[in-house]
């Protein structure tokens, strides 16, 4: 990911009031992890987990 794209994600992440980590992935590259706030009218059950690997397939 360039530096731009990066910083627009942590701007995109930030406004939505998550957070972006970085860190070194197992032999090369790296490894981005979201984090999102969920709202309070959230119930546990409308949640769906991804499995590990999920979203990286998807792009």
């Amino acid at each position: 990911m360039t530096p731009s794209a990066t910083n627009l994600v942590r701007e995109i992440v930030s406004r939505q009031g998550g957070h972006v980590s970085v860190a070194d992935a197992p032999g090369g590259g790296a490894c981005f992890s979201i984090a999102l706030r969920t709202t309070v009218n959230s119930k546990p059950g409308n949640v769906i987990p991804l499995r590990r690997g999920q979203v990286k397939a998807a792009l």
